[in-house]
């Protein structure tokens, strides 16, 4: 098996080993005041459906980039948020509720947004023409058993067994971030190369754009 393979099937184990822990620290009552209080989900919505692939188009418009990079950036800002999302919102103790309601919403919309973004980019920036011939319904199919299918076995599992998935949330956050952080130096170890001959050409404008996102993102949530 590859180092890639390996990588691969360690991500997804620790996706359902966190979205497992997730569902355990998550109580139902926390999605009736998710939907109680949609402006958040619209916010959310608005911003990653809409604002970063916008942001996007106005940077490979202003900065000169290579065809090719002009259409990878604007897919990744173009991109849901994925499952590795609710990671960092269980790390950062932040509404898991909310975030899982806008990964699964999101990742359905993507149906529609990604083939528009991906085709209206390659019209834009790719010189020998191409098109978009599927939808990316395997992402979405992926969303549902590396997200939705283990945190609905949490919350079932919390509200049959209260006190003992109170006892192995604790457990489960730690595995996450051991996890986490041998994935992260994985994959960096692995594209080091990579890493070092892009960041002269594009490193400021990832750095760039990607703060600029963040402080988007705060105010509109703030």
């Amino acid at each position: 098996m590859q180092i890639s393979q390996i990588l691969s099937s360690a991500l997804s184990f620790l996706l359902v080993t966190v979205m497992l822990g997730i569902g355990l620290m998550t109580d139902f009552a926390d999605f009736k005041q998710v939907l109680k209080n949609p402006k958040a989900i619209f916010v959310g919505l608005f911003c990653q459906a809409l604002l970063l692939p916008a942001m996007a188009f106005a940077f490979c418009t202003y900065i000169p980039l290579p065809p090719e990079f002009k259409i990878g950036f604007i897919l990744l800002a173009a991109s849901p948020g994925g499952p590795s999302s609710n990671i960092y919102s269980l790390l950062a103790r932040g509404d898991i509720a909310l975030n899982l309601s806008l990964t699964a919403i999101n990742s359905l919309t993507n149906l529609v947004t990604m083939p528009f973004f991906a085709a209206l980019a390659i019209s834009l920036y790719e010189p020998a023409g191409g098109h978009v011939t599927s939808m990316p319904f395997d992402k979405f199919k992926e969303l549902c058993l590396l997200v939705i299918v283990p945190a609905a076995v949490g919350l079932f599992i919390r509200n049959q067994k209260p006190k003992f998935a109170q006892k192995s949330a604790a457990f489960i956050k730690i595995l996450s971030v051991v996890l986490l952080s041998f994935t992260v130096t994985a994959l960096v170890y692995l594209n080091w190369s990579i890493l070092l001959a892009n960041s002269k050409s594009f490193g400021t404008v990832i750095l760039i754009f990607n703060l600029l996102s963040l402080s988007l993102a705060y105010g509109a949530a703030k």
